[in-house]
């Protein structure tokens, strides 16, 4: 029972939402509408707080709210069963963008998806990881939204769809990639990718301008930088094999906690490496490790932080030293000597279903030794640092 004035249980209240998004002349606004099962007195929900509300109402009627950063709570004088909040924000000339960082609906229930209708419109060509059917827009998990702005479709310089185990690849992708086999490269990976994920891809990989990062990948779709398109074989070979494998390690599969960039970014570097090494021998695959050593050695000094203790505030060289070098090498250092192969390999990530996708550095420690009958505090004190029990 959810009593007057009380905050709900979050489990209780998945809401029914509907949610326009229309961007002109550099001004994005918003109206999310959110219908619950339930009549509540109060409500307490997270919104960026780069935007800015211009109305909130319960069941149509405007009432008052109280905002403190990214939170918003609001206490009605009668009980109500759905709210609309209406809020915007400027966006450069020419800029459409709801990317990953920053909340851009009401987050009502973190951690439990919600199922949106979705009405987008603007004066900018977008891309969007939300589906299209008869005319509308729909996304399983309103949280994982994304909408950036792009060319249009036939003169993306990347433009690739993936569908399970089928790949295609626009004219002026192929163009760009006139030096490879662009599909049957993709196809060889799918090979390796589907020999660990059971769990069929949808995916679309598109180039964008400014985007800050080399390559980001959201819920089945990748956002490349269209610095990328001058040097497309860096991009194939260093980067779109990664960032495919994020679709499940980070995006299906969630790491939590300390040490969870060693299993988000670390992890999933070697098992880039791993089907490179596949591809193109072990000459190549030692050549990389010993590229991952020089990371490692050339950006260690002034640094006496763990593997477990790296936080994403801390500065690129400690990044470089211990996530893109140590934490590579660890994962290398756990298939050489500690029993550790691809047959392994899987059955561990198939233990993460049974965990229900959520794993913290205990987690994956107890995993990893319950799959490979070997006890690892020692590579663990001595690669990644101590991990807190209590997670």
């Amino acid at each position: 029972m959810i009593h007057n004035r009380q905050i709900p249980e979050r489990a209780v209240l998945l809401p029914a939402c509907r949610v326009s998004v229309i961007c002109r002349a550099a001004l994005l606004a918003v109206t999310y509408e959110a219908v619950f099962k339930e009549s509540l007195g109060a409500l307490e929900f997270m919104l960026d707080s780069s935007y800015t509300i211009h109305l909130l109402c319960a069941d149509d009627e405007e009432i008052d709210y109280e905002r403190t950063g990214t939170q918003v709570r609001i206490t009605a004088l009668r009980l109500f069963k759905k709210i609309t909040v209406s809020y915007s924000k400027r966006q450069g000339d020419n800029s459409f963008r709801l990317l990953p960082g920053s909340i851009h609906f009401p987050s009502i229930t973190p951690g439990l998806k919600n199922n949106a209708h979705l009405f987008i419109e603007s004066d900018l060509s977008f891309v969007t990881n939300a589906e299209k059917i008869c005319g509308e827009y729909t996304i399983k998990d309103l949280s994982c939204l994304v909408i950036a702005d792009c060319s249009a479709h036939n003169e993306r310089k990347l433009n690739i769809e993936i569908s399970g185990r089928s790949v295609a690849v626009s004219k002026p992708t192929l163009s760009l990639f006139e030096r490879v086999d662009l599909a049957g490269e993709l196809s060889l990976f799918l090979d390796f990718y589907y020999s660990l994920f059971k769990r069929r891809l949808e995916c679309r990989i598109v180039d964008i301008v400014d985007l800050q990062v080399n390559a980001i990948s959201c819920k089945n779709l990748i956002l490349v930088d269209g610095c990328m398109a001058a040097k497309p074989l860096v991009f194939l070979y260093k980067y779109l094999f990664h960032e495919i494998i994020h679709q499940e390690l980070g995006l299906t599969t969630v790491f939590v906690g300390r040490g969870r960039h060693w299993l988000l970014e670390s992890f999933t570097e070697y098992l880039q490496l791993c089907y490179l090494k596949n591809r193109f021998g072990e000459a190549f695959f030692d050549r990389q490790l010993q590229y991952y050593k020089h990371l490692f050695e050339a950006n260690i000094a002034g640094t006496d932080t763990t593997i477990a203790e790296f936080e994403p505030h801390m500065d690129e060289q400690t990044f470089l030293a211990l996530i893109c070098g140590k934490g590579v090498l660890a994962f290398n250092e756990l298939f050489q000597s500690k029993n550790m192969d691809m047959t392994i390999l899987k059955q561990l990530i198939e233990l993460f279903d049974n965990c229900g996708r959520v794993v913290s550095l205990d987690l994956f420690i107890e995993l990893l030794e319950q799959c490979t009958g070997m006890e690892l505090s020692g590579f663990v004190s001595e690669w990644i640092g101590s991990i807190d029990r209590r997670e």
